[in-house]
């Protein structure tokens, strides 16, 4: 890991450690007397990826509440910068949100952005500092530049059921191949470039569970040559869920995802993980490389078992650092197909990109200790896993080289 990125880690960690500020994603800006408000989005102070390397910004909210006699609540406009360190490139968006008054908490919304977006991702959250695992983009390195307009709705079905629908025109550069990442205008004019009209209907529960059903057509125009996807579609299907039993708790990770076969390879399944990160991150398998695998059927899942309190405390004061060790076990297992591949899962030149499934499956056990160090608002501790591959398998790596993985920990304790 180069130096940059241990240096933004650090950054990170005295920012996580020193600040106690960050328990909201939004923070106001103006007096709670005032009718509107004045937001600052602090989620988008700052985050990291394998293209931008640090990217810097900021965002801001502003609602108007409407009085109780309207049908309508509230009017949220939103909007943000960022700036990417070694792109040296500005992204922004913008978004209004009208909420209006009913038992179902309807609300509609239009946007548009200039950004980048991780391509074939699995994340059905928005990413949040106030949660840990909004690090999974750390490994991230395929990326496309999209120019994008949608509007969409939501609405609540009883207590627990929230749903949504989305219409979205996007225009997409590709900034990768198959082993590299590109910045310089004229390589990038050699790279796919992608239109896509798409539907996006959503379900979440709050019993944890979450669905996006993505259906949609285009084309892309690779140096003078255009190729047609669609009509395609994409089902992406989640489970998250913690559970407390007597000192311990466990928690239970499952996704599962299939798409139809004329689909572009962003809106397939990217099923990289983190390996090289120096963190413990979810929803991705620590010994996998970025990138190392796709898929367009796949199943992953993964528990983790653990006290809940720590094991003991003892805190000093002079250095404002303390003990609070919670042991853990965790084990993760994931499987995937690529239509059209071959006996080793490989599949050649499709959408100009070669890909490996992992059809053989893999799979990888951990233990660690939460809590070894407190410091802040931090409970920083140590994990140590190992990969599992059968030898049959093109993506095996004989002996332990490249099968141990050592990692920190890191829990916001807020």
């Amino acid at each position: 890991m180069h130096l940059l990125m241990r240096r933004t880690l650090l950054i990170m960690a005295c920012i996580m450690a020193l600040s106690t500020s960050a328990m909201a994603q939004y923070i106001r800006i103006n007096g709670k007397d005032a009718k509107n408000g004045l937001y600052f989005n602090y989620d988008r102070l700052w985050s990291y990826n394998q293209y931008e390397a640090s990217r810097w910004g900021g965002g801001l909210r502003y609602d108007i509440n409407f009085a109780k006699e309207s049908r309508l609540q509230c009017l949220s406009m939103d909007g943000y910068v960022g700036y990417g360190y070694t792109d040296k490139g500005w992204k922004w968006g913008v978004m209004a949100d009208l909420q209006l008054r009913h038992s179902r908490r309807p609300h509609v919304y239009a946007g548009y952005f200039h950004d980048l977006l991780h391509d074939a991702s699995l994340r059905m959250t928005s990413p949040s500092v106030n949660n840990l695992s909004f690090l999974d983009g750390l490994m991230a390195g395929r990326f496309s530049a999209v120019d994008r307009f949608y509007v969409g709705g939501g609405w609540k079905v009883g207590n627990r059921l929230t749903l949504g629908a989305e219409v979205r025109y996007s225009s997409e550069q590709r900034l990768y191949d198959n082993q590299y990442i590109y910045y310089h205008p004229d390589d990038i004019a050699f790279l796919p470039k992608h239109k896509l009209l798409e539907c996006r209907l959503m379900a979440e529960h709050s019993k944890g569970l979450r669905a996006e059903l993505l259906v949609g057509s285009g084309h892309s125009l690779c140096q003078g040559i255009q190729t047609d996807f669609g009509p395609y579609a994409r089902l992406l299907l989640q489970y998250r869920r913690s559970h407390r039993i007597a000192l311990f708790t466990l928690g239970t990770y499952a996704q599962g995802g299939i798409t139809t076969r004329d689909v572009p390879y962003s809106r397939m399944f990217d099923l990289g993980g983190h390996w090289g990160s120096p963190l413990l991150l979810s929803q991705s398998l620590v010994s996998v490389r970025s990138g190392e695998f796709a898929a367009n059927l796949f199943a992953a899942a993964s528990v983790k078992f653990g006290f809940t309190e720590p094991l003991f405390k003892y805190h000093i004061n002079l250095l404002n650092v303390g003990l609070r060790p919670r042991p853990f076990v965790q084990a993760g297992a994931m499987w995937g197909h690529l239509w059209g591949q071959d006996e080793n899962g490989i599949v050649y030149d499709y959408d100009e990109l070669s890909m490996l499934s992992p059809s053989k499956g893999i799979a990888e056990v951990g233990a660690g200790i939460d809590g070894l160090v407190r410091w802040g608002v931090v409970d920083w501790g140590v994990a140590l896993f190992y990969r599992m591959t059968p030898q049959s398998a093109i993506y095996h790596f004989p002996g332990r080289d490249g099968n141990i993985s050592l990692l920190f920990t890191a829990t916001l304790t807020i």
